[in-house]
């Protein structure tokens, strides 16, 4: 069944991306990988917590979320951290929200604060217009999504910031009007942010966001981080 089903999408998608794996070869390696691990069971992730720290990962950024993002500009995925929450049944979890100096969105949807001249000063190495995901945009940071994203959340522990070797940032601390409680893709397409300095990034954003940044991220390399303070669980 899993060679019919291979076969059938290689023959599918060949006219799009031409002639790919062998539908023998992916077969094998689908067996190595079953035979390889095993589906978890009932409180198997809770009594590894039990054991020991686990930590999860968002898949995507918050805004991008099936339930609380900006439809139609969203995955089909709940990447908040309510699976992990469910999955740990109950116990203590510490949630960190990571966060740039700046604002990035690859593809369409509403971005109010999109500047050409913040893509400019700082360009993506990895990142760039693609086929199917569109073009790599910037801006300004915006800490009223950003406030909305943390409320979707149901609040974060502490922040993780990355780079903060960029300077001469700006923030945007409201708009022109207030957030409706639906209607929100419409409602952020035509919205004029109210834009000012933002000289420490850091104190900032524990400033205006209450909780504090207990990972800064200053360049692209591991030595370039610093665990500022512990977080408390």
């Amino acid at each position: 069944m899993l060679r019919a089903k291979l076969d059938a999408l290689a023959r599918f998608y060949e006219p799009l991306i031409g002639t790919g794996t062998a539908v023998d070869d992916l077969v094998a390696l689908y067996r190595d990988f079953a035979g390889a691990v095993r589906v978890t069971r009932g409180d198997e992730v809770g009594r590894l917590a039990d054991r020991g720290d686990l930590v999860f990962e968002g898949a995507q950024g918050v805004l991008l979320d099936q339930w609380r993002g900006f439809h139609p500009h969203t995955t089909w995925s709940t990447v908040t951290p309510d699976n992990a929450r469910d999955l740990l049944a109950g116990r203590r979890a510490t949630v960190i929200g990571v966060t740039r100096t700046y604002q990035t969105r690859h593809g369409a949807g509403p971005f109010p604060t999109e500047d050409q001249s913040v893509l400019a000063r700082f360009p993506e190495r990895h990142n760039g217009t693609g086929e199917y995901q569109g073009a790599w945009r910037a801006g300004h940071l915006d800490a009223v999504l950003l406030r909305y994203a943390v409320a979707a959340c149901g609040g974060v522990d502490a922040l993780a910031v990355t780079h903060l070797d960029a300077d001469g940032l700006s923030v945007a601390t409201s708009y022109d009007a207030p957030l409706p409680e639906s209607g929100l893709t419409e409602f952020l397409a035509d919205r004029t942010p109210e834009l000012v300095d933002m000289p420490d990034p850091v104190a900032w954003l524990q400033e205006h966001l209450g909780v504090p940044v207990v990972v800064a991220g200053a360049g692209p390399d591991r030595a370039d981080y610093a665990v500022r303070t512990p977080v408390h669980r």
